[in-house]
């Protein structure tokens, strides 16, 4: 598993320790701001998963990004989890990830024959219509 944060490179590496401390879990890989993509007018960054399918050699059905900014992941929004922002490195009782772990576990880790969480995540987190509601504001 990869954390990406959309940080710098520091700030990053000190959140994901406290993730994996506080998480009791390792991640493979860890990336930062300067692994984004930025718009073409180069007014913001997104996280462009491409470098992950197809640099990466991972499937689509194999990504999924939790972030705070919907617009981390516009491009594929069936591979995202909004979540609300948290601050696990500043209190230690928020319970947005681990509350995210346990719906992870529940239906992606404890089921082998879910073969594309994407369904799934499409159906309980609405992301489509939350996004095209913001395109008609």
């Amino acid at each position: 598993m990869i954390a990406w944060s959309s940080s710098r490179g520091d700030y990053a590496k000190n959140l994901v320790e406290v993730l994996e401390t506080q998480l009791e879990f390792k991640f493979d890989y860890s990336l930062s701001l300067a692994d984004q993509s930025s718009s073409e007018e180069k007014d913001f960054f997104f996280k462009n998963i491409e470098i992950l399918i197809d640099k990466g050699g991972r499937s689509n059905q194999d990504v999924l990004i939790i972030d705070t900014q919907m617009a981390n992941y516009t491009n594929r929004l069936t591979n995202g989890i909004f979540v609300p922002l948290y601050r696990l490195h500043e209190d230690p009782d928020d319970a947005v990830l681990t509350t995210l772990l346990k719906y992870l576990g529940d239906f992606i880790l404890a089921d082998p024959a879910v073969e594309d969480f994407r369904t799934k995540v499409k159906e309980d987190f609405k992301l489509l219509e939350k996004f095209n509601s913001f395109k008609q504001t």
